[in-house]
């Protein structure tokens, strides 16, 4: 199934601040939630 297929890491995180690394397949995306 295409959910094997990707990971999410936790590079940081703070109070308001989530950077996360994912990575799907040979590409690799970094996100940064505020909340």
């Amino acid at each position: 199934m295409w959910k094997d297929s990707y990971n999410v890491e936790i590079l940081s995180s703070d109070k308001r601040i989530i950077d996360m690394k994912i990575s799907l397949g040979p590409l690799d995306f970094f996100f940064s939630l505020l909340y």
